[in-house]
């Protein structure tokens, strides 16, 4: 009994040594970019941290938890901001993000990987500009003449839809990507309003491109042609809160359906 009581604790110590502590303390700047006043905006670091399993089943085991926190950040009128809060990494895949969005809203935010470098964080965090992809009509037809609403109510009711925006620097290194599902007949009528964070200064029209795919499993069965419409524009377009010509219009091949 004593051996398993040993063992037992040498166990606890192990998993306590997978995790550790970092001291965030910095100050920052918001570029505002948005419509939205300095006093309509909230902040905060959010973490999770995870340790590896020490043991292992055919992957049954993806670790545990060893806690999680939420410190909020107060951002003034003119967009300056400071963190200064503790959080715990453990052994496995950690979360750190710094969100910043409208209170009341989902936020937006940067995610980045834990145990990193804390200068790094420093100059990835210091600078930042804040934009909105704002809410938009889209226009959907079929190819085979069917009436699209009544289509992706019945038939292509499990009809997915994929926008992805691929943010940019100066030198065409992605600096974040956006992505926005909807599924069924919102497809055919919506592009959510959403905010998100560029580090640094991207100026007021930051670059991208974008990329949007339909997509229906449930009808074809088999992901070789599944594909219903797939568009990626070359750009890189500079961002002013619409899409860019073209990408307003969707029209689905249905046919090979038939």
């Amino acid at each position: 009994m004593r051996q398993i009581a040993v063992l037992f604790a040498a166990l606890v110590l192990t998993t306590a040594a997978q995790a550790g502590i970092l001291k965030l303390k910095f100050n920052g700047k918001l570029l505002n970019y948005t419509n939205q006043d300095m006093s309509e905006l909230e902040g905060s670091i959010f973490w999770q941290c995870y340790r590896k399993p020490l043991f292992s089943f055919g992957g049954l085991n993806d670790g545990s938890s060893c806690g999680s926190g939420n410190s909020p950040i107060k951002i003034d009128s003119q967009g300056n901001f400071s963190v200064d809060t503790r959080v715990k990494y453990g052994s496995g895949d950690n979360t750190l993000q710094l969100r910043i969005g409208p209170k009341g809203a989902n936020y937006s935010y940067q995610l980045i990987k834990l145990p990193y470098d804390l200068k790094a964080i420093k100059e990835k965090f210091s600078t930042l500009s804040l934009y909105k992809l704002k809410a938009q009509k889209l226009d959907m037809s079929l190819a085979s003449g069917r009436n699209t609403k009544k289509w992706l109510t019945t038939t292509g009711k499990a009809t997915q839809t994929d926008f992805v925006f691929t943010f940019l620097d100066e030198g065409m290194r992605t600096l974040l990507r956006v992505s926005q599902r909807n599924i069924g007949n919102r497809i055919a009528s919506e592009l959510r309003e959403r905010h998100i964070i560029l580090s640094g200064d991207r100026g007021k029209h930051p670059l991208y491109k974008l990329s949007i795919e339909v997509n229906n499993w449930e009808i074809t069965g088999h992901l070789n042609s599944a594909n219903l419409f797939r568009k990626r524009l070359k750009g890189p377009y500079r961002y002013d809160g619409q899409l860019p010509a073209g990408s307003q219009t969707i029209e689905l091949n249905d046919k090979y359906l038939d």
